[in-house]
């Protein structure tokens, strides 16, 4: 462990990469394209595994805050490398992991601000949307020039009430947004214009509508499609990368999801297959981190769906 203090994690650093250049062959890159605070619970392995991959696609200088229930404020910092294909020279990113409690996340915020990697951009980056929508959490979003989460798991109130606590002009994205993104490429490929004069349904796997499935229904609507329905096809939960969405008509066009990576798209009695990714949460928080500024698009169907939600 590390003493918490910028200085001292900075430090550590700094001896880090003198070992790691001493004893690489090939020589060692440092790269670093932003500062990405993450912010997630004591046993959320899942996030060390969504930062690992995100890494290798956005070097970052990557700053894990864990929430524990109780403890003292802990740091430790590491470097972390890989080595691409076809190259003899190691590529390597930091990594530190903070542990507190959420009540001594007032404490951290003075270290977060030390360890921000100078004239880089700083995203934040929050797996959950209900504790990143907190008021001890304010002041970290108001540090960061894009804010991610993920509304997806959360009933409709309660991401209501979190994606607007969170809301910031340009500055928000949502991975409940993000998982529509091939639907929207599908619509907007084979969609004719007499179909977007029409109505619309969306149909769905699991009990309650879906996050991606309200923000498919909200940007249709954006294009003008009235009404868009929401209808629930099969109560129970779908298997492992199936996805909840399971079909979408919008006039005369139906496209219809029959495997994870399988789509069947028909009109007028033709039908044609495409392949959906798969995309686990690293590739789309990659995406998202992809996306300079301001995504309009978003910004026009989350202002619909936050008018629609109670």
């Amino acid at each position: 462990m590390t003493a918490a203090n910028a200085p001292a994690i900075l430090r550590d650093l700094h001896e880090q990469w003198r070992g790691a250049a001493a004893e690489s062959d090939g020589g060692v890159l440092r790269a670093c394209s932003m500062t990405l605070i993450a912010v997630a619970g004591i046993g959320d392995a899942a996030a060390t595994r969504v930062l690992g991959a995100v890494v290798q696609q956005h070097p970052n200088r990557t700053v894990l805050v864990r929430l524990q229930k109780e403890g003292g404020i802990r740091a430790r910092a590491t470097i972390v490398c890989w080595m691409p294909h076809g190259s003899r020279r190691h590529v390597c990113s930091e990594q530190i992991e903070i542990a507190c409690t959420a009540a001594d996340f007032g404490e951290v915020l003075p270290l977060l601000r030390g360890l921000v990697a100078p004239d880089l951009p700083v995203s934040l980056w929050t797996p959950d949307a209900a504790p990143a929508a907190s008021e001890w959490l304010r002041p970290a979003a108001e540090m960061a020039g894009k804010i991610l989460t993920d509304s997806t798991p959360l009933p409709q109130r309660d991401a209501a009430a979190a994606l607007r606590r969170l809301r910031r002009p340009g500055r928000l994205a949502d991975l409940a947004w993000t998982r529509i993104t091939r639907w929207r490429e599908r619509i907007a490929q084979d969609a004719e214009p007499q179909d977007l004069q029409g109505d619309a349904e969306i149909s769905y796997a699991g009990e309650g509508a879906p996050m991606p499935a309200l923000y498919l229904a909200a940007w249709l609507e954006t294009h003008g499609i009235q009404p868009v329905r929401l209808r629930c096809e099969d109560p129970a939960a779908p298997g492992g990368g199936m996805g909840r969405i399971r079909r979408v008509r919008i006039g005369g066009l139906t496209i219809h999801r029959i495997a994870p990576s399988v789509v069947v798209t028909r009109r007028r009695g033709v039908c044609w297959t495409s392949v959906f990714p798969q995309l686990d949460d690293a590739a789309l928080l990659g995406e998202e981190l992809g996306i300079p500024g301001a995504d309009p698009a978003f910004e026009t169907a989350l202002e619909k769906l936050l008018e629609r939600m109670p």
